[in-house]
């Protein structure tokens, strides 16, 4: 994470209480320590290495601030969110500055909301997080951007996500990012109930973010890449993904963004109480040849129980072998499919303000 210390603090800084003494070593400390980027003017550094109260260590690290600042600054400057610690005096709250969101706390409340820690990112499960984090270091490949990742992993543990969300800030455990699937079904439908919860209580409070895929989950932003090398292997997979990459055509309504990847999609999908949702999926399963004639005589009653598959699922282990392929494979950032790059850089460029990390201080 970025943290920028601002100018305000210099007027009065022979003045500080205890509190604020630990604050800036906290911060030294989250600098030493690989945690944060710490950045601040070389005025400010330069008063900050003569306070004698913040102790040798602390004056050090600012020393190390001061003299490989310039490595990191243009570069920091480029990322799209940062802290920014001001006076005392003032409040604790969020705004923009360009493209660039400031989260603005007072000094004083640095350590009570435990800002000198890493950041965390909250998802609703591990898998989810290694997942956004191997696509956030593809990117950065591709930026040509070679830099430290440092953050907290936080389950959500599914459908208690929001739970954890509320703890994480109720406990004041530091700044969170919360990543969340938008379970859209189709592109006008409404954010499922795990994302409506988090969403519900978190819009207020400056420390806990959240973002949404723009798809329906994570597995649905696997490019085919990936998905072609898990078939290579498996006739049934092969199969299925042939008929994804058939619906990938289809630039007008992108239905492989809201297709269910995990169970796969069954006629009853068209057959449903809203003609528009019908209306969208037989659009798109006619134009990429995949609709076909229910062979029951029988109308099923839910999706479940209906036996006429149009896509087979990819299971429920598709995000796992995604996070092993980024690991072991030499992945390019160009090899995305064109029609998920936006949503890629959008991810990507979200999270990755929030784990980037300077190196760690050699004691």
């Amino acid at each position: 994470m970025i943290i920028e210390i601002c100018d305000s603090l210099a007027l009065d800084l022979q003045n500080l209480t205890d509190e604020e003494h630990g604050a800036l070593i906290g911060l030294a400390l989250s600098r030493s320590r690989g945690y944060n980027f710490i950045l601040a003017s070389k005025s400010l550094l330069h008063a900050l290495i003569s306070l004698n109260d913040i102790g040798a260590l602390a004056i050090s690290t600012y020393r190390k601030v001061y003299s490989d600042q310039v490595q990191w600054k243009n570069l920091l400057s480029s990322f799209n969110f940062r802290v920014r610690v001001v006076s005392s005096g003032q409040q604790v709250s969020i705004h923009s500055e360009g493209s660039v969101e400031i989260l603005q706390i007072p000094l004083k409340d640095i350590l009570f909301y435990k800002l000198d820690d890493r950041a965390s990112l909250i998802a609703e499960n591990l898998t989810d997080i290694e997942f956004y984090v191997r696509i956030s270091k593809s990117y950065l490949d591709y930026r040509k951007v070679v830099i430290g990742l440092c953050y907290n992993e936080v389950n959500g543990g599914g459908h208690t996500t929001k739970d954890v969300v509320s703890s994480h800030f109720k406990n004041n455990n530091g700044v969170s990012l919360c990543i969340l699937d938008s379970d859209f079904k189709t592109p006008w439908c409404e954010y499922g109930d795990t994302a409506k919860g988090v969403i519900d209580i978190i819009p207020n409070f400056p420390f806990a973010r959240y973002i949404t895929t723009k798809s329906r989950e994570a597995k649905n932003i696997i490019p085919t890449i990936i998905l072609d090398f898990f078939a290579s292997e498996n006739k049934l997979i092969r199969q299925s993904v042939s008929k994804i990459k058939q619906l990938i055509d289809d630039h007008e309504r992108n239905p492989v963004k809201f297709i269910d990847f995990k169970k796969g999609m069954r006629l009853k999908t068209i057959k449903t109480s809203c003609q528009d949702t019908n209306k969208f999926w037989s659009d798109s399963f006619i134009k990429a040849g995949l609709l076909k004639a229910c062979n029951q005589s029988n109308d099923c009653q839910t999706i479940k129980t209906c036996k006429c598959s149009l896509i087979d699922g990819l299971g429920t282990d598709l995000l796992k072998c995604a996070v092993k392929y980024l690991e072991k494979e030499k992945f390019d950032f160009n090899d995305i499919d064109e029609y998920l790059k936006s949503e890629w850089i959008f991810l990507c460029e979200s999270i990755i303000p929030y784990i980037v990390s300077p190196p760690r201080k050699a004691s």
